[in-house]
């Protein structure tokens, strides 16, 4: 090998520091300008990016918290709506069933009138029919004719005597 013959040492050395001097320039001068712009771009375009994400970020959040104050508004104009339509149909029931109470009233009093009515000529014509019965039984019990009046004014003492 002849990398390892001791003599030769001495000009692979100048060889190796002139090669390494050289690389070291090419690379100091060329590549290594050319990879820190790249990597500065592309610190640049991240910062960028991480800026605009940040500014999309806040915007979010303020459209959140507007969209939350429209919501919120919202449901309670829904809430006060939905009250006065409670109210509005609570007032009208209200003023339907006092105005059912105002005829129902009417018809009962219409109806206890008729029904007294009926009482007091169902009672006449109970006092009549006692009249008459009481006459026919007078008639068959004595064979005469019974007087209308004292049958009447009879049936009429019952009458009061029981009710």
């Amino acid at each position: 090998m002849p990398q390892l013959v001791a003599g030769d040492f001495a000009p692979q050395l100048v060889w190796l520091a002139i090669t390494f001097v050289l690389l070291y320039l090419v690379l100091s001068r060329i590549a290594l300008p050319r990879i820190a712009a790249v990597l500065e771009t592309r610190a640049k375009r991240i910062a960028d990016d991480l800026d605009r994400a940040q500014s999309a970020r806040d915007a979010a959040a303020k459209a959140l918290a507007a969209y939350e104050t429209v919501l919120g508004t919202a449901r309670q104009s829904a809430q006060d709506t939905i009250q006065t339509a409670r109210r509005a149909m609570t007032e009208r029931a209200a003023q339907r069933q006092a105005a059912q109470g105002v005829e129902l009233a009417k018809r009962i009093a219409e109806a206890e009138g008729r029904i007294a009515a009926a009482r007091d000529q169902a009672l006449g014509n109970v006092a009549q029919v006692a009249t008459d019965v009481a006459r026919s039984a007078v008639d068959r019990l004595i064979g005469q004719a019974a007087d209308p009046q004292a049958a009447a004014a009879a049936v009429s003492a019952a009458l009061k005597g029981r009710g």
